[in-house]
């Protein structure tokens, strides 16, 4: 069983890893390998404070302008403001980063991104795999690499954010129809979906419980992005 790794974003909750580049109309095929970090090193001065979104209807929404600070009608920037510093101070006391740093930032010094460097690797911790056996009798078909990559595709048509619980029953169905032994990352992906259905209400606040069950989700579909045809 693979183990990913994620760092917890201390402005919004949410966790990110390492993504994959796949070549355009091929997400089942695997180019790179990259952290998620990497794309947040771009500075603008002129970004926006926030994005104004117009509902469509059905679900969707579409973006009609964008707002500053002195404009937000939400009430939410003092919260994002004092957010921020609790950051800093943070990783401050963590030791994450140093007051000169902070410093440099504020003097509007240029923050020059790293290369990355993974840290040492960590034994992996026994996985119970998740995934039922077939009934007796029921054997798997073999699919040709055009039918696995056409399989590839449809589980991730079927990943609805709007209506995730219909997705999981669905995305499981379709994992009944595939033979581990020509996809690898089945039994991630099968993990990935247990994880999501551990999660609980429990001890935690409605924004908390929330926040988690969308990582979980987002982590089921960067599974199945990772999903790989297994070479003959």
């Amino acid at each position: 069983m693979t183990q990913y790794y994620q760092i917890i974003c201390r402005l919004c909750g949410t966790a990110h890893g390492v993504r994959s580049d796949h070549p355009e109309g091929k997400s089942h095929i695997r180019v790179n390998k990259r952290s998620y970090w990497e794309d947040t090193m771009d500075f603008d001065p002129d970004r926006p404070l926030g994005t104004i979104q117009e509902s469509q209807g059905r679900g969707k929404f579409a973006m009609i302008g964008t707002f500053e600070a002195e404009e937000d009608i939400t009430g939410s920037f003092p919260f994002y403001r004092i957010r921020i510093l609790r950051v800093i101070q943070e990783a401050l006391g963590k030791g994450w980063i140093s007051k000169e740093e902070v410093e440099d930032a504020i003097g509007g010094k240029v923050i020059i991104a790293p290369t990355p460097t993974p840290g040492p690797k960590r034994p992996i911790r026994p996985v119970t795999p998740v995934r039922p056996l077939p009934p007796p009798g029921k054997e798997i078909a073999k699919m040709s690499q055009e039918e696995l990559e056409a399989k590839i595709t449809e589980l991730e048509d079927l990943m609805d954010e709007e209506n995730k619980p219909a997705s999981l029953k669905r995305l499981e169905r379709a994992l009944e129809e595939i033979d581990e032994d020509q996809i690898s990352g089945v039994d991630d992906l099968q993990t990935a979906i247990q994880e999501y259905k551990d999660v609980e209400r429990a001890g935690k606040t409605p924004e908390e419980y929330v926040q988690e069950k969308d990582s979980a989700f987002e982590h089921i579909i960067d599974t199945i992005n990772d999903l790989e045809l297994v070479e003959e």
